[in-house]
């Protein structure tokens, strides 16, 4: 699933996977929960950013700080940021939200009861 975001009057699209969140693990040595509750660290917020956007288009670390740097400037504060990272993963299927649609277990099927002879 895709979350998009303004930032700079341009519209993105954060669109995570499997394969992305590899590439992050990866490039930046952290797994993502580790990442997300690192406070000390915009290095991680921002490479959760790249990873994200890489599925649309290919854009440098360098870049995707640019465009964080927009969204911060079009009005936004850094826990806006870090929520939308969040959303976007949730909106993945990563990390679901207790009691959202696609996080409850499917109700087991119901035995039919064969007549005896």
């Amino acid at each position: 699933m895709v979350t998009t975001f303004e930032a700079g009057e341009k519209l993105y699209e954060l669109r995570y996977s499997f394969n992305a969140m590899c590439e992050f693990e990866r490039k930046y040595d952290v797994g993502v929960v580790d990442a997300l509750t690192n406070h000390k660290s915009f290095y991680y917020l921002r490479g959760l950013m790249w990873t994200g956007l890489l599925a649309k288009q290919k854009l440098t670390v360098e870049q995707v700080g640019d465009i964080m740097d927009a969204y911060l400037q079009d009005g936004h504060e850094l826990g806006d940021l870090s929520n939308l990272l969040t959303e976007a993963l949730q909106a993945a299927g990563f990390f679901r939200t207790p009691g959202s649609k696609s996080g409850k277990k499917a109700a087991a099927p119901e035995k039919s009861e064969e007549p005896s002879p």
